[in-house]
């Protein structure tokens, strides 16, 4: 099998543009080879008997999502690259695989096409002596790419590998009439240094699911007339936003509300015109600041998770939650409206509420349990029907103001009693304190 490899080496050359072929590595039996041809080819070839292919085959993942493989081999080399779109090409029996990788454009034109190979039949050299075939189909495919056939498949994006790995600065990247920057590929970014905004114009816009975006502790201002610093287009998924600050813009700080399954975490937002964070749909905001900010200072609806989040000194409530959203481990103070407020089916636990006219208020079908509100004026409401609320505490000027239809643990007021060991209720496991 190696002398048959290596007696075809010079087939891979017409195959190669921008190196030398070599055979770098084999196994200690001598039946797997690793011949590479520079960055345009990589070739395994297996010399040995036929891979079974009742084998649990590995699952691709990328960026994007997962893919999952088709007869791969097992090497793990295959893991280290995201694939777009596997191709398989099968020459009779001998089991032939190829598989194109058009994961960056610039790779594509300016370096060379890339391709595994897997030979699964008894020689290994019918793989690499296959390769003029996998670069005929190669070929052909780059010349239906405008075809109906190719239309259905994915873009390929224009990022190199390197590009793809270490990020992409948003401020190489172009505007339009809508923002000053504008994200249309999935990968990661990130700010090279601070970005000021402009009237009329979001600072940027993502119009692509699987964009990670990390501020690097820099900062996006707004300025007067300015639109949101970050927003997504309708229908975006999984996006991530990271460890920075945004200030004065004039809508919204961080608006991924058109979005799904987002990430918010290590930002902080502060003087915004509207909300300063707004997520939805199973997103994550975790460990974000909201202060000063014209609306609410954190929105969280269906499904969405904020925890260990501190909202201060917001024109209305300093975290809104609904649809299902759990709100986990805040700290909110000085809201002009609420500290937390919830609609329907809510989880709101483990938070310190003060200083606003209602700490916490809830709607319907929600449950509050183990927080604490202190210095405001109502500390408990419940204004629909099927709440319940225990375990609570209020140091307020009105403890708890529950409408019918809701249930509660015993309301246990202890103000000045001492020793609880003699207070009714006051063991009861549900108990609300008002003290």
């Amino acid at each position: 099998g190696s002398q048959a490899i290596r007696s075809t080496i010079a087939q891979a050359h017409s195959f190669c543009t921008d190196g030398e072929v070599s055979l770098v590595s084999s196994d200690h039996c001598g039946r797997n080879h690793r011949i590479v041809t520079g960055r345009s080819v990589v070739a395994w070839a297996h010399a040995g008997g036929h891979r079974s292919r009742s084998r649990s085959e590995p699952r691709l993942t990328w960026a994007q999502g997962t893919l999952e493989g088709d007869v791969l081999p097992r090497y793990s080399y295959i893991r280290r690259h995201r694939l777009k779109s596997v191709i398989r090409h099968a020459e009779g029996r001998s089991g032939l695989l190829a598989w194109r990788i058009p994961v960056w454009r610039s790779i594509m034109n300016a370096v060379s096409r890339r391709l595994f190979l897997g030979g699964a039949g008894s020689m290994g050299a019918t793989a690499v002596a296959g390769i003029a075939g996998a670069r005929q189909l190669y070929d052909s495919r780059l010349s239906t790419a405008g075809s109906a056939a190719d239309d259905r498949s994915e873009p390929v994006p224009a990022m190199t590998e390197m590009q793809y790995r270490v990020g992409v600065p948003i401020q190489s990247l172009p505007g339009d009439g809508s923002a000053l920057h504008v994200i249309t590929l999935p990968g990661n970014y990130y700010l090279a240094g601070g970005l000021q905004g402009e009237a009329g114009l979001h600072g940027i816009e993502i119009r692509a699911s699987h964009v990670r975006i990390d501020l690097r502790g820099h900062s996006l201002r707004g300025t007067s007339g300015s639109r949101s610093a970050i927003v997504a287009v309708p229908g975006i998924r999984a996006c991530t936003v990271m460890d920075g600050h945004v200030l004065g813009w004039g809508a919204c700080g961080i608006d991924l509300m058109n979005g799904r399954e987002s990430s918010v975490s290590r930002i902080s937002v502060g003087m915004n015109a509207r909300s300063g964070i707004k997520a939805n749909g199973a997103s994550v905001v975790v460990d974000c600041a909201a202060s000063s900010n014209g609306d609410h200072g954190i929105e969280a609806v269906h499904l969405t998770v904020v925890k260990r989040c501190r909202s201060l000194s917001n024109g209305r409530a300093g975290i809104r939650a609904d649809s299902n959203s759990t709100v986990s481990d805040c700290a909110c103070s000085d809201n002009r409206a609420h500290g937390i407020c919830a609609g329907s089916q809510c989880r709101i636990d483990h938070n310190a509420i003060s200083g606003s006219p209602r700490g916490i208020m809830v709607g319907f079908g929600c449950r509050v349990e183990d927080n604490l509100t202190s210095a405001n004026a109502i500390g408990y409401l419940a204004t629909g029907v099927g709440n319940f609320l225990v375990r609570n505490s209020s140091q307020d000027i009105e403890a708890f103001t529950i409408a019918a239809g809701n249930a509660y643990g015993p309301i246990v007021h202890v103000a000045g009693a001492g020793s609880l060991s003699g207070v009714a209720n006051a063991d009861h496991s549900w108990a609300n304190f008002s003290f």
